[in-house]
């Protein structure tokens, strides 16, 4: 790759350490090590590689934090990882028209410390370091989804580099269009395997005037789902509704240090508008948890208080973690995770979680479960000692999980995506698509150099 790195220069590395920590995301999920790392921090870098692996039939694995738990930017066949960290400008933000025009590589936490002053904010938050173009490629959703919507409904257009070198733009800053296919939200969920993005336009909201956040606790799992389910059909604007169960709360606030808390099945709910609205709600969704007989009823109402509770949420991944590693005795970078996320319609919530609840039990593995509960997506957080008998054992309650979420009229993945981890339950989901997916994939990339053996195989 002698002419790659002579039109790189230092933008191309093939260190055996770069190689290595761009050769797997935060899953344990094991390819191939890159053959080279291409750093790119512009889009002329990005056309340079696509054009060299074209012409030199070169496999190209887009990567972004490395966040990714259903091994996307894992290299299934060596080749280059194409980091796009590095672009990382905010090219434009418009207030008038709430929008910001942002390179790939830019995250949420960047993006929002920028609007801090402005009034406005990005509201995908997945809890990751995650970068935007990263956010779109997996299709990722996050705390926010249950009022703000998923990144699909907030990218409006973005550039897109295909695999025979050509730049294209989709989209426009208009809120509606009837103009053609939708190539943007094909793109988005694509995992990189039709084109890498390089440039998004993405919707941003108003910060609220108020914001509580309302907490409760419950003896069964049922019971807060129920909360859930009755608090949706109210009709009612909810900001965020987060579930960890009892398992999870056991290794968050011995991981965050949750005080106040018992280790019981628990429910984070926010609430944000005028105030007189906030309160008005607040009351209502106390009578509520008392009807579904929840108790340790608090309410966090300054910005410290909410941040603590939202940090311990986002830090559920490293809480079970350690949790593992205490139980088990084992140190925590050996311990692999299987992070399943599952989502069904909000009236099979309730009995989905019971029904994995009992799997869980059956398996004899320890599986924290974490839920975006207002749009029934769910996690299960499989953490395993390096053993090869419970591996195999988790790998088939992840399997029986996508089962259960299939056959409640939902999906195997509601924002993690199918990587190279669920190809299998994709095909079992949507048997009659995959032959469509694939005549796509071969018409935008028919050498097959874009993350080749995602999603499907050809």
């Amino acid at each position: 790759m002698e002419k790659l790195c002579t039109l790189l220069g230092d933008k191309y590395d093939d260190n055996l350490n770069a190689r290595q920590s761009h050769s797997h995301g935060e899953d344990g999920k094991s390819g191939k090590i890159a053959d080279a790392v291409v750093k790119a921090d512009c889009l002329d870098d990005v056309v340079k590689t696509v054009n060299y692996c074209r012409d030199n039939k070169i496999k190209l694995t887009p990567f972004g934090a490395g966040t990714s738990l259903e091994g996307h930017v894992v290299p299934v066949e060596a080749g280059i990882s194409l980091d796009l960290s590095a672009m990382n400008q905010i090219i434009n933000i418009s207030e008038h028209n709430m929008t910001a025009r942002v390179e790939a590589g830019v995250t949420r936490q960047q993006l929002n410390h920028f609007l801090r002053d402005k009034g406005l904010f990005f509201s995908v938050d997945p809890g990751s370091q995650a970068t935007i173009g990263g956010m779109a490629s997996t299709s990722a959703s996050g705390t926010n989804a249950v009022r703000y919507g998923t990144i699909k409904q907030n990218v409006m257009a973005m550039q897109v580099v295909m695999a025979n070198g050509a730049v294209i733009e989709t989209g426009t800053a208009a809120r509606k269009s009837s103009a053609g296919y939708d190539l943007t939200h094909l793109f988005i969920g694509a995992e990189g395997t039709l084109g890498v993005i390089t440039e998004l336009l993405v919707k941003l909201h108003p910060i609220p005037e108020h914001i509580v956040v309302i907490s409760a606790q419950f003896n069964k799992i049922n019971d807060a789902a129920q909360l859930v389910s009755e608090l949706m059909q109210t009709g009612m604007m909810m900001a965020r509704i987060e579930l960890l169960d009892a398992l999870q709360m056991e290794a968050s606030i011995a991981y965050s240090g949750l005080a106040g808390f018992d280790k019981k099945d628990t429910l984070f709910l926010e609430v944000s508008g005028g105030l007189r609205s906030v309160t008005e709600q607040s009351e209502f969704i106390a009578q509520l948890i008392a009807d579904n007989h929840g108790f340790n009823h608090k309410i966090a109402d300054n910005e410290q208080e909410r941040k603590i509770l939202w940090q311990a949420r986002h830090n559920a991944f490293y809480a079970a973690r350690a949790f593992a590693s205490r139980k088990s005795g084992a140190s925590a970078d050996t311990i692999q995770a299987m992070i399943t996320d599952s989502c069904v319609p909000p009236d099979r919530l309730v009995d989905t979680l019971l029904e994995v609840h009992d799997e869980l039990a059956k398996s004899g593995l320890q599986g924290p479960i974490v839920g975006h509960m207002g749009d029934g997506n769910f996690h299960v957080q499989l953490m395993i000692p390096n053993d090869d008998l419970m591996i195999i054992r988790a790998k088939k309650l992840v399997g029986t999980i996508s089962d259960i979420a299939i056959r409640n009229g939902g999906t195997c993945t509601g924002e993690h995506g199918i990587g190279m981890g669920k190809i299998a339950y994709l095909q079992k989901q949507h048997p009659d698509l995959i032959p469509w997916m694939r005549l796509i994939k071969q018409s935008f990339d028919p050498d097959n150099i874009l993350n080749p053996n995602k999603i499907f195989t050809l």
